[in-house]
């Protein structure tokens, strides 16, 4: 069973958004949707400039396909957005990623309830059909988001927590505790710092060892498919890096026969300055149980401290059921303040929900 796509019957028509194509009263457009979206979903989060967001935006995808689309009023502002991606077949995660598509689907609240978000899933069924994809998984945050994606039939399968630490209560004693342990608990263990940025000679080491780790995250009831990192991807973090000048920290920790066995990343903006954003950090399940992970979180804060005289909020997310790492941030001081959730829907699930509703 096949809803009509999308056809001049609706009153919502998609737009393309191509960032190296958009005219400069396009941008002007998007610029305004966004800051309105942001501060209906991130009031509590920093906002990039536009010239950040343009710069990042306009450095080509690698390994995915991504195509963003607009929805106008009939004013010409932007109603609705959306975007949606997957692996292209050069990527060395599509085997493994093509049957899902990642999307993000955004309408500003005048414009809710009048049909835009059923355009976006009509277009959404089309962009499943045409990467040849069964699944559709998207994040939600917003009250509005998680009732619209229950009443089209997603099914929640992850939930992630946003958490925040404010930096003038960190105990720092704690911290350098933590750090001092792992001489006695891990011995032979030592950690290193890449400040800034990794340098190229280390990149072949780090890559396999950082796809290891990240494929052992929990994923809960979430359909997913394997992280590669490769260099080449890293150089592409870098170029969005650098367009927001920001700079890139990471810490491992190496075992006395030189296995990188943890590791923990963390960004800075300029624009920014009293933020710092918390990536990945993760231990290989050979080496827990010493303190590695409290060492690698407490000597980048400890670091952080040195290095940044502004810094009043780190931010991290983590799912729910990683029992270990919200251990460890708890006893840091990290609070929550807004949950995500992971919802994902079948294709022929989604089919039938469109038709239904004609």
């Amino acid at each position: 069973m096949t809803p009509r796509s999308q056809d001049e019957e609706s009153p919502w028509q998609p737009r393309p958004f191509v960032p190296a194509e958009v005219t400069r009263e396009e941008w002007s457009l998007y610029h305004a949707f966004r800051r309105v979206r942001h501060a209906e979903r991130n009031p509590e989060e920093p906002l990039d400039s536009d010239e950040t967001v343009e710069k990042q935006m306009l450095v080509p995808e690698l390994n995915w396909r991504c195509r963003r689309y607009y929805y106008p009023s009939d004013a010409g502002e932007m109603a609705g957005g959306c975007y949606f991606e997957s692996p292209k077949p050069s990527s060395p995660e599509y085997e493994s990623t093509r049957h899902i598509v990642y999307a993000s689907l955004g309408v500003i609240k005048p414009f809710r309830r009048r049909g835009i978000g059923t355009a976006m899933l009509r277009l959404a069924l089309e962009e499943l059909d045409r990467r040849g994809a069964r699944v559709l998984s998207s994040w939600v945050s917003e009250d509005d988001g998680m009732a619209f994606a229950e009443w089209c039939g997603a099914d929640r399968k992850q939930i992630e927590r946003a958490s925040r630490l404010v930096f003038g209560q960190i105990d720092w004693n704690l911290m350098q505790r933590w750090v001092d342990e792992l001489e006695v608990r891990a011995p032979g263990v030592t950690l290193e710092m890449y400040a800034d940025r990794l340098p190229d000679s280390f990149i072949p080491e780090y890559c396999p060892v950082r796809t290891e780790l990240m494929n052992l995250m929990p994923w809960d009831d979430a359909d997913h498919g394997d992280i590669v990192v490769t260099p080449e991807d890293l150089a592409k973090m870098y170029e969005r890096l650098d367009a927001a000048k920001a700079q890139h920290h990471t810490l491992i920790t190496r075992e006395a026969d030189g296995t990188i066995s943890g590791m923990t990343d963390v960004s800075w903006k300029p624009e920014h300055p009293t933020e710092v954003e918390q990536w990945f950090t993760g231990v290989h399940p050979d080496y827990r149980g010493r303190g590695l992970g409290k060492a690698l979180k407490a000597a980048m804060v400890l670091f952080l401290r040195e290095r940044y005289d502004s810094l009043e909020v780190i931010r991290t997310e983590n799912s729910t059921t990683n029992a270990a790492m919200l251990a460890i941030n708890e006893l840091m001081g990290f609070r929550e303040y807004k949950k995500y959730v992971v919802y994902q829907v079948g294709r022929d699930d989604l089919a039938r929900h469109l038709a239904s509703i004609e």
